[in-house]
C-alpha cells in the first residue's frame, strides 16, 4: 500500500503505526532528472551534475515516526538515484531489518532523531542538501555513510553506534556534532572533508 502510494506521486505520514512487510524503493518508477516536475531554481542547481541519470522520485514528505517497521526499506539501486523531494522524517521509530537508503539525494531535511536501526543502516553516496539530523540514534551492528555529503549540517550528538562505523571520504559543508557519541567497535573518518566545525566533545 505504501509504495502504491509512493509511486501514485503522493507523500507518506505516519505515526504510531506498525509497518509489515518490505519497502522496495528501487521499484518506484524511474525517469530523467530533466522531466521532474516542480521543483525549485535551488533543487534544479542541485541536481545539475545528474542529468543524464535515472531517478526514481518520492515526492512530498516521507514521514514514519513513533512507529514500528518490521520488514526492510530499502533502495537497490547500482545506477541512477532515489530522489525524495520533501522531508524526511524516521524519529522515535524502531527499524527492526535492513535500512538501504544508499543512492538518495534528499531535497528535503532529515531527521533520523532517537530511531532505532536494529540491523544494518546504509546512507552510501547520499546527499543531504539541508542536512541531517540524527540526534541521540542508535545503530546497529553496521552503520555506512560512505563518500556522503552533507550540504547542511549534520548532528549525531549523543547518537550509539554498538557496530561497525563508516564515514570514509565523507564531506560536512558545515561542520558535523558527534558530541557524547558513542563507538563501541571503531569507525573510519579517512578522506573526510570537515568545512566547517566538527566537534567529538566528550565522544567515547
Amino acid at each position: 500500500q505504501l509504495l502504491q502510494a509512493l509511486a501514485a506521486g503522493k507523500g507518506i505520514d505516519l505515526s504510531g503505526v506498525v509497518v509489515q512487510g518490505d519497502l522496495l524503493l528501487d521499484e518506484l518508477p524511474a525517469q530523467k532528472v530533466a522531466s521532474v516536475q516542480g521543483l525549485s531554481l535551488e533543487d534544479r542547481r542541485v541536481l545539475e551534475g545528474l542529468n543524464d541519470e535515472e531517478v526514481h522520485v518520492i515526492r512530498g514528505p516521507f514521514v514514519i515516526k513513533h512507529s514500528r517497521v518490521k520488514g526492510t526499506i530499502v533502495n537497490r539501486l547500482k545506477r541512477g538515484f532515489l530522489l525524495i523531494t520533501g522531508p524526511v522524517v524516521l524519529m522515535h521509530t524502531n527499524f527492526l531489518g535492513l535500512v538501504d537508503l544508499s543512492r538518495t539525494v534528499f531535497l528535503g531535511l532529515v531527521d533520523g532523531s532517537q530511531a532505532r536501526f536494529e540491523q544494518e543502516s546504509y546512507f552510501v553516496q547520499d546527499r543531504f542538501t539541508q542536512g541531517a539530523m540524527f540526534t541521540e540514534g542508535r545503530f546497529g551492528p553496521h552503520a555506512r555513510f560512505h563518500r556522503s555529503v552533507f550540504d547542511g549540517p549534520a548532528i549525531f550528538r549523543g547518537a550509539d553506534f554498538p557496530g561497525l562505523t563508516e564515514f570514509l571520504e565523507v564531506v560536512f559543508e558545515q561542520g558535523a556534532n558527534f558530541s557524547r557519541a558513542a563507538f563501541h567497535m571503531g569507525t573510519g573518518f579517512s578522506g573526510a572533508h570537515c568545512r566547517g566545525k566538527c566537534d567529538f566533545s566528550s565522544t567515547q
